[in-house]
């Protein structure tokens, strides 16, 4: 290429413009450079060549005639077409640089293999060359498929490279020739719907890919028949070894499959924790996917065109390895039992492979692993997985109320999951939770400062590590309760799943040395900070202050050990870290020394000591003697021996002094003013009890007994106290009872509740059983006057108590009768009726109904205060009669009387309103109608005569429309009426009397036209009686029809 105007790089160009959004400059500036010129003259100067494309940051766009090892991202290759007269004169590729391994798969599977098939192509070359280059570039291929299998964690299973030998191929077609009486032949039947789909020969291809998804094929392949039809005659020697080759290799292919798909299914992940490494749950979650990821990898392979070819190869030879291949696969998919000799993988795989691999392989396969147990682990572990991703969002102090749900997870996962049910599995898996647990304990904990705060701020640390020591305590607990409801499950299963048999130590190995740990560092919290309260310690009595220097001074020891142990500079929450042991070891020495030299001190201080505040203080020392229990057989001085044997009597000596002086306490801070005349003697008992004491030391005798008879009198005392609780209780509980309640249909019931009045009673019996219990227990003399005003003060609780009560009757009657805060829901029932003697009245009577109900009611509420016996027995009269002076409920009756007044006036104006309609029931029916039928009118009130006019048939229409708007008039008034907004009047008997009355009336004027009609219709029939009629005849009819009356039948049959 002689310039940069070549046209043939014109397409190059514009692939490598567009690939890398080069400016046109830009190309031209790379093709002017003679290194480049060089490149692309050799490319285009042969088809067999590749160009590969990229951009290098400091020189910009770079050609290169092989894969750039130098290229930082983007790589474009551009090869000739593989198919001449295609349309298409180049090819191009791009890949990253993190792909380029696949892009190399691609261009030998999409370009070169096809180049280097094409018979055109081969011509060009030496003999054997192509055959060369093709053999070198499908191994390269397969070399770059396993790397990147592996660089992915998959499992690459390369296909033997005699399958490009084109000449074996032919060779092989042309013995399996049926004219050829090759030894081609199938001497299995059976339909094998697995591993290969087409056993024949003829399914064999130069460029077929392992990828099962690969539809790339070479049309230059000849098949058997073409071989033959175009007579194709070979040599039977060249043959015999062309097919040696090709099964050998097929073989050998099997062979290197078994050990690849071995090596993998023998991967065992419990193994990590098994050899002491500590994974956490989110690495086996990732094992078992990349697991199922690769299988289904493997699968795939068995099942591609070249996988294919090789069982057809081996099944047409009969080879022993079609069984083989055949097994391989139905491992992978669904697994087995795990080789009882793992000695047998070296003889499955040695020299006499050949002759036994069949048997051996079967049994070498059966492993648990396969496509199915990894897809039910993977499906079975997902909930486990969700609820550790739920706990590594929570904040620590939430998982100790979730590691029940843990447990229950990995409980389903165990019932649920066929392959996941092995002992050895689940121990790992709680292995892996006990390990994250740790992890997010010691992420939690400050690390180097839960030593270090030792001389600071110990109490939030001393939280926080107790905190972590209870989780981890909450999630074995978990683990045992999960244990146990698997036993219980199985007992009512018919086929239960096994139970958690295994050992929990296995589980809780590495959780326990935790633990342990984190007691340890506890411990030594506990330990320093009661070993501080030494530096408020002053001891009194003749050696106190020297004493006192004693104590100090084994304090300001205690300090600089404290003070050596935070400064160590490892890591106290790593159980691994030996040195933090080393540091402990030596710190517990130096404090049983400190100790020993505390107990020489304490023994002469007990002896001298009587005040109670300074024993407390000594107690507290006594406490830190836990080298007694840890140290057998030590030595110790007379004093501290006796001090030790003596120490459980001084603890239940201090003990029992110190409730002393709080019952004392509680006696006199709370007495009630009303009780204080009955305690004075109990009171003044105890002051002598408590000086006599003060006068003791720790030695002395007789402090027990003398401490009983105090508990005595407290007991006393507390209980009677207790029982006054109880009756305030009584009578406070009062206030809130219901003694007036509404019936079903919302009205007021007609008496007060009885289970109200029954539960007063028994109150007032249990206030009266306790005021003599009372009694007992203060030890008084009934007819005392502090007894009797203990009564009295007992009697004003009941009384305000049965004062609440009918406050709250009342209040709800008042309530109830307010219409602002009735809401319209009425109280009490009355009706309006028509009577002929008295007109309109209620029923019952406002006075003789409601009020009379009203005030029955009131009299009920103040009775129920007369089932409580009196309890004073100074005052006279029962609590009925003194409450019934009480201003607050004489008010809230007059309030009810008033309400009642009230009522009455708006019934008074409901029944004068309906006076309107007196009329209809006062006048006599008879005597209006006669008054009409002479004057065609009722005559008014003091009109005596008047001129004598017959009705027409519109002065009938006009009375009879009068009635009917009347009746319609009744018909629409309300039914119910709430008058104040609590009684409620029913007007329904008064409608429909009235409504009756109105008919009468209506029927009074109707009946006489329906006769008028009837006469009238027998003059027309009847010629000979014909007369004049008063009126028309039709106008009648369509009066009546029109007042809605029925005509008889037979008048209806005369009209027809």
């Amino acid at each position: 290429m002689e310039g940069t105007d070549d046209e043939r790089l014109e397409p190059i160009r514009m692939l490598v413009q567009r690939s890398f959004q080069l400016d046109p400059d830009k190309w031209g500036e790379f093709v002017s450079e003679s290194s480049n010129k060089t490149v692309l003259t050799r490319f285009m100067s042969s088809p067999d060549y590749q160009l590969f494309f990229h951009l290098q940051p400091d020189s910009g766009l770079q050609a290169s005639l092989g894969l750039p090892s130098a290229a930082q991202a983007k790589v474009v290759c551009v090869s000739r077409a593989a198919q001449e007269g295609s349309g298409k004169a180049f090819r191009i590729h791009e890949f990253s640089r993190g792909k380029a391994l696949s892009g190399l798969v691609g261009l030998s599977e999409e370009v070169s293999c096809p180049l280097l098939s094409r018979a055109a192509d081969r011509s060009r070359w030496a003999v054997g060359v192509a055959q060369d280059a093709m053999k070198l570039l499908e191994k390269q291929k397969n070399a770059a498929q396993v790397v990147e299998a592996k660089v992915e964690g998959l499992t690459f299973l390369p296909p033997p490279n005699a399958l490009y030998n084109q000449d074996d191929l032919d060779l092989f077609f042309a013995r399996c020739s049926p004219d050829q009486g090759g030894g081609c032949h199938d001497n299995d039947n059976s339909n094998t719907s697995g591993l290969v789909q087409d056993p024949s020969p003829k399914n064999l291809s130069l460029t077929g890919s392992n990828n099962s998804d690969n539809n790339h094929h070479d049309d230059s392949v000849e098949d058997c028949s073409s071989l033959h039809d175009n007579g194709c005659h070979v040599n039977q020697n060249e043959q015999k070894l062309a097919v040696a080759r090709l099964l050998h290799a097929c073989e050998e292919t099997v062979v290197e499959w078994v050990e690849l798909v071995s090596d993998f299914l023998q991967q065992d992940w419990s193994g990590l924790v098994l050899d002491r490494q500590k994974p956490v749950p989110s690495e086996e979650f990732s094992f078992w996917k990349n697991r199922l990821k690769n299988l289904l990898f493997i699968k795939d392979q068995l099942l591609s065109s070249k996988a294919q070819q090789v069982g057809s190869i081996l099944k047409a030879e009969d080879s022993i390895y079609w069984a083989a291949l055949q097994d391989l696969q139905r491992h992978v998919q669904e697994g087995g039992q795990r080789c009882p000799q793992d000695t047998c993988r070296d003889t499955c795989l040695s020299v006499c492979l050949p002759v036994c691999l069949s048997t051996c392989l079967s049994v070498y396969l059966s492993v648990p692993s396969g496509v199915r147990e990894a897809e039910d682990i993977t499906l079975h572990l997902t909930p486990v997985q969700q609820k550790l991703s739920e706990v590594l969002e929570m904040d620590f102090h939430q998982l100790k109320d979730n590691v029940a749900a843990v447990m229950k997870a990995v409980g389903l996962l165990w019932t649920r999951s066929e392959f996941y049910c092995r002992p050895r599995r689940t121990v790992v898996l709680l292995q892996e939770i006990c390990n994250l647990y740790i992890q997010l304990s010691r992420g939690f904990l400050p690390g180097q400062e839960v030593i270090g705060v030792l001389v600071s701020e110990r109490g939030p640390v001393l939280q926080d590590i107790r905190l972590v020591i209870q989780t981890l305590q909450a999630l074995k607990a978990a683990f045992y309760e999960q244990q146990t409801q698997l036993e219980v499950q199985n007992q009512n299963q018919a086929t239960p799943p096994p139970s958690w048999t295994f050992p929990s130590h296995l589980v809780f190995f590495h959780l326990d040395t935790f633990l342990k740990r984190l007691l340890s560092i506890q411990e030594v919290h506990l330990v320093t900070a009661r070993f501080y309260q030494l530096d408020q310690v002053v001891l009194t009595g003749a050696s106190g202050t020297l004493l006192t220097v004693g104590i100090q001074q084994v304090y300001q020891d205690f300090l600089v050990q404290v003070r050596l142990l935070s400064a160590c500079s490892c890591d106290p929450t790593d159980p691994k870290d030996q040195t933090f042991e080393l540091e402990l070891d030596r710190f517990w020495e130096q404090v049983l020394d400190l100790e020993t030299r505390l107990v020489s001190v304490l023994s002469k201080a007990l002896e001298d000591c009587s005040e109670v505040a300074s024993a407390a203080k000594l107690e507290a020392v006594l406490q830190q003697l836990r080298y007694v229990s840890r140290e057998g057989g030590v030595a110790l001085c007379p004093n501290a021996d006796r001090l030790l044997q003596a120490r459980d009597d001084i603890t239940h000596t201090f003990l029992l002094l110190d409730q002393t002086v709080s019952c004392y306490n509680q006696v006199v801070g709370g007495a009630m003013e009303a009780e204080l005349p009955l305690i004075q003697e109990q009171l003044q008992q105890l002051n002598d009890t408590l000086s006599e004491l003060q006068s003791k030391t720790w030695i002395c005798k007789g402090v027990q007994e003398q401490s009983q008879e105090v508990l005595a009198i407290h007991s006393s005392i507390t209980e009677a106290r207790v029982n006054m609780d109880a009756m305030r209780s009584i009578a406070q509980g009062w206030a809130e009872l219901d003694l007036l309640q509404r019936s079903h249909d919302s009205l007021l019931e007609s008496s007060v509740n009885d289970h109200t009045c029954r539960g007063i009673k028994a109150d007032g019996e249990q206030l009266l059983s306790l005021t003599q219990v009372n009694r007992r227990l203060y030890r008084a003399d009934e007819a005392s006057e502090a007894w009797t005003g203990y009564l009295d003060y007992i009697d004003d609780q009941v009384q305000d108590g049965l004062l609440q009560l009918l406050h709250r009757a009342l209040r709800f009657l008042t309530d109830s009768m307010n219409p602002q805060q009735s809401g319209g829901a009425a109280l009490l029932a009355v009706s309006l009726q028509l009577r002929d003697s008295r007109g309109l009245v209620f029923e019952p009577l406002i006075d003789d109904g409601p009020a009379a109900f009203l005030k029955t009611i009131m009299r009920d509420v103040y009775g129920t205060c007369a089932l409580v016996p009196r309890i004073s027995i100074g005052r006279h009269g029962d609590y009925q009669e003194s409450l019934r002076q009480n201003p607050e409920l004489c008010a809230l009756e007059q309030e009810v009387m008033t309400r009642l007044l009230q009522v009455k006036e708006e019934a008074e104006k409901l029944r004068v309103g309906l006076d309107r309609y007196a009329h209809l029931w006062l006048s006599d029916k008879q005597a209006v109608f006669q008054e009409f039928l002479a004057y065609s009118k009722p005559l008014a009130v003091g009109e005596v005569e008047a001129e004598e006019n017959p009705p027409s048939l519109k002065d009938f229409q006009r009375e009879i429309q009068v009635l009917l708007t009347v009746s319609s008039e009744v018909t629409h008034l309300d039914e119910g009426v709430v008058l104040q907004g609590w009684l409620q009047v029913d007007m329904r008997p008064f409608i429909t009397c009235l409504l009756s009355i109105i008919l009468d009336w209506k029927d009074m004027y109707t009946d006489f036209l329906l006769e008028s009609a009837t006469n009238s219709l027998q003059q027309a029939t009847q010629p000979k009686d014909r007369g004049s009629a008063s009126f028309d005849l039709t106008d009648t009819i369509l009066l009546l029809e029109a007042a809605g009356v029925e005509l008889p039948e037979h008048l209806a049959a005369k009209l027809q």
